[in-house]
């Protein structure tokens, strides 16, 4: 059940390790990262993030509300929460605006991302200028070891809050303005 089956995908990405956004799968590489030294790298706001990417001026989304599944996952394997933020990242293409909550809503419930981007001139070339940059910055981990599998809600907010202060310890810094 591995993402390289998809089709060109292997041939797209050759080394890639990525796998199949299942908890079986997920566990397995965590139990396989603790022998090994191999993180899992996991993207919980995916579509919706993507269908509103662009949608106002100077603001980033993250949609975390009810996606409590890494949380969880973390806590069972005990192991932190990596935050890593990529500010700018909004910019770099443009998305149609009809719709989008209805799309953003069916994407996610189809797991198919119903997004028309577009570059410069209509293309996949990204929309920054000479000076416009993307920021990847990480994060304070966010302990797990503190919270038990019943605590997956306490916990979830508790890393939400963590990872509101750590974007706006950085906003500023990278000229994000919300």
């Amino acid at each position: 059940k591995e993402m390289r089956l998809c089709p060109l995908f292997r041939e797209i990405f050759p080394s890639s390790m990525i796998v199949a956004p299942f908890k079986n799968v997920m566990k397995s590489v965590l139990n396989q990262g603790k022998k090994e030294n191999i993180s899992l790298g996991v993207v919980p706001g995916g579509f919706s993030e993507a269908v509103f990417s662009n949608s106002a001026s100077n603001t980033e989304y993250a949609y975390l509300k009810g996606r409590t599944g890494f949380v969880q996952l973390a806590i069972e394997a005990g192991v932190p929460i990596l935050p890593i933020y990529q500010f700018g990242i909004s910019d770099l293409y443009r998305t149609p605006k009809t719709l989008r909550g209805l799309r953003a809503r069916i994407a996610q419930r189809i797991a198919w991302p119903m997004v028309l981007w577009f570059g410069r001139w209509l293309t996949n070339q990204p929309l920054l200028g000479p000076d416009q940059f993307v920021y990847t910055v990480v994060g304070k981990p966010f302990q797990t070891s503190s919270y038990t599998t019943a605590d997956v809600n306490r916990a979830h907010d508790d890393y939400c809050n963590h990872l509101k202060s750590f974007y706006n310890e950085y906003k500023t810094i990278f000229n994000t303005s919300s």
